[in-house]
C-alpha cells in the first residue's frame, strides 16, 4: 500500500515488485494524482496490479490489510497523525511493515519526534531507521 501515492513515483515500482499475482493499493486525496498514476501504470502494463482509492482528509478509506505500507513525505500534512497511524496499524497484517519517511528540510527533528511518538502511541513499534536521502525515516512493525 502506498498512502499519499501522488503520480506513482513509488507505486509503479511497488507494482513491478508485487509480480503478476500481487496487488498494490494506491491511496491519495487528489483524484488527479490517482488518474496520473493509473495512466502511467497502464502504459507499463501494470494496471491490473493496482487499486486506486481516493481517501478523505481524515480517513485513508482502506478496509483491508497489506503486507507493506509506505507513506513518503506526507504525514506532516495530516491533520490528525494519531488517527492516521491508528488507521495504518489497522491496515497492517500481523507480520507486515510500515515505512514512514519525512523530509529533513521541512520536518525538524523535534517535529519528527512528535510524529513518531504518535505512531508509537497507535501501537506501531520502531524496528529500524533506514537511510533515505534528505529524509528521516523509520520502519515499524505491529
Amino acid at each position: 500500500m502506498d498512502i499519499g501515492c501522488g503520480p506513482g513515483y513509488f507505486t509503479i515500482p511497488m507494482a513491478q515488485m508485487a509480480g503478476e499475482t500481487g496487488r498494490v493499493i494506491a491511496v491519495d486525496l487528489q483524484k488527479s494524482m490517482l488518474d496520473k498514476m493509473l495512466y502511467r501504470a497502464e502504459l507499463l502494463g501494470l494496471g491490473g496490479r493496482l487499486e486506486a482509492i481516493q481517501c478523505k482528509p481524515d480517513d485513508i478509506m482502506v478496509r483491508e490489510q497489506a503486507d507493506f505500507i509506505l507513506s513518503f513525505w506526507m504525514v506532516h500534512e495530516v491533520r490528525d497523525a494519531g488517527l492516521f497511524f491508528r488507521q495504518v496499524a489497522a491496515a497492517m497484517k500481523k507480520d507486515s511493515r510500515y515505512l514512514l519517511v519525512e523530509p529533513k528540510f521541512h520536518v525538524t527533528g523535534k517535529r519528527y519526534g512528535r510524529i513518531t511518538g504518535r505512531a508509537e502511541a497507535a501501537g506501531l513499534k520502531p524496528i529500524e531507521e533506514p537511510s533515505v536521502p534528505l529524509s528521516r525515516s523509520v520502519l515499524f512493525s505491529l
